[in-house]
């Protein structure tokens, strides 16, 4: 398995050998043929995780602004994680 650090199979896979001896190399290539027979040609979006804490912190009564300021959203997306907050 190269070590293209663009390459986000690659780089998954790798953290995973290097944290469980039991996850051979064969079964790393296995699994990248798998997923990229799956999602060859699709753009994957990847969010960060400050959105899960932007909603704990309006769940504990923080408002749109304060999570503007804090995790530093646009007036837009803060209003609209309130609003799928509320739904």
């Amino acid at each position: 398995m190269m070590n293209n650090p663009r390459d986000l199979i690659r780089a998954i896979l790798l953290r995973v050998r290097e944290r469980d001896d039991q996850f051979t190399e064969q079964m790393a290539l296995q699994v990248e043929e798998e997923i990229r027979l799956e999602w060859a040609g699709e753009r994957v979006y990847i969010g960060r995780r400050k959105a899960d804490s932007a909603r704990a912190a309006y769940k504990q009564g923080a408002s749109a602004k304060e999570l503007q300021k804090r995790f530093g959203f646009s007036r837009s997306w803060a209003f609209r994680l309130t609003q799928v907050e509320e739904d």
